[in-house]
C-alpha cells in the first residue's frame, strides 16, 4: 500500500512538472531543508547537464508552489521515493553540485557574491562534505550545528556515494528514540561505538555558541524614533483592470478587462523596508521575527524587506494599526493595479516598451548585468539600472501619482484570495475572497523576474505562508470620508 501510495504521488508530480521539473524535484530531495536559492542553483546545473536552458520564473514558482515549499521541508518516505526515481547517471552531478555550493563557493572576504550561484545560496548553509571514517564523521558532528544537514540521515547517506533506502531510515529512527536524538546519518553501523561520547560532546559545544545570547541581545536596542511608511493619498477614480486581448504577453488570469471604481485611499510610496520592519520587532510585534536579508546589507535600512510572507505581512499591519491608532492593511488587487497603472492603460506605467530598453528607468526587473550575474536569466532587459538584487527603495522614477517601485524591486502581497480569473470580481475596490482562501495574490514583479512579468496587469499568487528573496509588501490606509 506504502509503495502504491508513493508510486502514485510521484507520477501525479512527474505530470504536473513535466520530465525536467520532476527532475528537479528529485535532486532537491537530498537537501534536508527546501532553501530557495539552492533550489534555484540545481536547477540551473541539471539544466546545463542535461543541454537545455535554466529554467525560467514560471518553472520556478511551478516547483515553489508544491507543499512542501511551503513549509521547507518533504517527508523523508518522500525524498526517499524520489531520490530513487533520479536519473542514475545524475547522482555523482547532483552530488558535485552541492558539494561545489556548499563548499567550494566560499565567498571572497568582504564580499556575497558566489560563482554561478544564486543570492543567498550559501546563506545558512555551514556544511561540510560528510567524511568517510567514523573519526571524521565524529569531529565533523561535533562542529555542526544542532539541526544541520550533518544530522540528517539521507543527506549524508547519498553525499557519501549511496542512495538511501527504507532500511536506513528505519535504524535512523531507532536510534534517534534510543538515543533521545536526531544523531541521524553519523550513527551508522560503523559509528556507533561513539555515539554515547558525541552526544555530550555536541551538547556541550552548543550550550557554549552564541546562539542562546543572540534573541536577547537583539530584543535589547530600543528605538528612540521608530520610522515607519510614508504615505502618498490618491483621488478617487475608475480605471480598466486587466489586459485587452491584443496585448503582448498577456495571460489568461488577467481577462475579463473590465471596469472598476476606486475610492480614495492612502498607499505606501515605497515598499515596507528593513528598517521599518525592524522597528516593528524591536517594539515587540512582527512576533519577533527577523527575516534574512540574503547578505545584500549594503544600504540595508532602505532595502525592502524579504523573506517575509502574507502572513508576515498581516502581522506588521497590525502592529502599525495599534502603534499609530490608523487603520493600516495590504491593498485590495483593484486598489493595488489602480494605483500601479496611475491613470495609464499601456502595457508599462511609463509605455508599451516594446524592446524593453526603458525598463531600467523606470523599474529594477532583470537586465542585462543580471543575466551576466545569474545564467539562468535568458529573457532580460536590454540595459543596466545598477543592480542585480534588490535596489534601495527610490531608486527609480516615480510613477504619474508619485509612487516607486510598484513595478520591479520585490513582489508585493496583496489581500485577495486567488481567482483563476476576473469573472465575477468586484466593481469597486472591495477584496475579493473565498470560503477557501488557500492561495494569496502577488502584484509588480521583482528584480528577478522578466520583463513580461512586470506589466501593470501580471498577476501571481502564492500560499500564505510562502516566504522568499523576491517577495515583500507595501501598505495600504483606509481614508475616513
Amino acid at each position: 500500500m506504502y509503495e502504491e501510495r508513493m508510486e502514485q504521488t510521484c507520477e501525479a508530480l512527474k505530470h504536473s512538472l513535466g520530465p525536467f521539473g520532476f527532475l528537479w524535484l528529485c535532486a532537491c530531495a537530498v537537501y534536508p531543508g527546501l532553501r530557495f536559492p539552492l533550489t534555484t542553483a540545481l536547477g540551473t546545473r541539471l539544466a546545463q547537464a542535461v543541454g537545455r536552458k535554466p529554467p525560467d520564473e514560471d518553472e520556478h514558482l511551478a516547483l515553489f508552489r508544491l507543499p512542501w515549499f511551503r513549509t521547507g521541508w518533504m517527508p523523508e518516505e518522500l525524498r526517499l521515493a524520489l531520490l530513487r526515481r533520479l536519473d542514475p547517471g545524475l547522482h555523482q552531478l547532483v552530488r558535485t553540485a552541492i558539494e561545489d555550493l556548499l563548499v567550494n563557493s566560499q565567498p571572497a572576504a568582504g564580499s556575497d557574491a558566489r560563482p554561478g550561484a544564486p543570492p543567498g545560496a550559501m546563506a545558512g548553509l555551514d556544511v561540510v562534505r560528510p567524511a568517510r571514517g567514523w573519526s571524521g564523521r565524529l569531529r565533523l558532528w561535533l562542529a555542526a550545528p544542532a539541526a544541520g544537514p550533518e544530522q540528517d540521515a539521507i543527506f549524508v547517506h547519498y553525499m557519501i556515494g549511496k542512495v538511501p533506502g527504507p532500511a536506513d531510515l528505519a535504524l535512523n529512527r531507532a536510534l534517534s528514540r534510543l538515543f533521545g536524538t536526531r544523531l541521524a546519518g553519523w550513527l551508522d553501523r560503523p559509528t556507533l561505538m561513539a555515539a554515547l561520547a558525541a552526544t555530550g560532546a555536541g551538547l556541550l559545544a552548543w550550550a557554549t555558541t552564541d546562539s542562546l545570547l543572540l534573541p536577547a541581545m537583539r530584543g535589547s536596542t530600543v528605538l528612540a524614533e521608530r520610522p515607519i511608511p510614508q504615505m502618498v493619498a490618491l483621488p478617487a477614480g475608475e480605471f480598466w483592470m486587466g489586459s485587452p486581448d491584443d496585448e503582448p504577453e498577456r495571460e489568461k488570469d488577467e481577462s475579463p478587462r473590465h471596469r472598476v471604481k476606486i475610492a480614495a485611499f492612502a498607499i505606501g510610496k515605497y515598499e515596507v523596508t528593513f528598517a521599518e520592519w525592524d522597528a516593528c520587532v524591536d517594539d515587540g510585534g512582527c512576533n519577533g521575527y527577523r527575516p534574512s536579508d540574503e547578505g545584500w546589507d549594503t544600504d540595508r535600512d532602505r532595502r525592502p524587506v524579504i523573506n517575509v510572507s502574507w502572513n508576515h505581512a498581516k502581522a506588521y499591519v497590525t502592529w502599525l494599526t495599534a502603534r499609530t491608532g490608523q487603520s493600516y492593511r495590504l491593498p485590495s488587487e483593484a486598489e493595488w493595479e489602480y494605483a500601479a497603472r496611475a491613470g495609464t492603460v499601456t502595457r508599462y506605467w511609463w509605455g508599451n516598451d516594446p524592446g524593453h530598453d526603458r525598463q531600467c528607468e523606470f523599474a529594477n526587473g532583470a537586465d542585462a548585468a543580471a543575466k551576466e550575474k545569474y545564467k539562468d536569466r535568458t529573457t532580460v532587459a536590454a540595459c543596466r539600472d545598477g543592480h542585480t538584487e534588490t535596489a534601495p527603495v527610490g531608486s527609480f522614477r516615480a510613477n504619474p501619482f508619485g509612487l516607486q517601485d510598484m513595478a520591479g524591486n520585490v513582489w508585493e502581497w496583496i489581500e485577495d484570495c486567488w481567482h483563476e480569473s476576473y469573472a465575477g470580481a468586484p466593481s469597486n475596490e472591495q477584496v475579493w475572497m473565498t470560503d477557501n482562501c488557500e492561495y494569496r495574490v502577488a502584484r509588480g514583479g521583482s528584480w528577478f523576474s522578466n520583463p513580461r512579468n512586470l506589466r501593470a496587469a501580471y498577476r501571481d499568487y502564492f500560499a500564505p505562508e510562502f516566504r522568499n528573496f523576491a517577495l515583500g509588501f507595501r501598505v495600504a490606509r483606509t481614508i475616513s470620508p
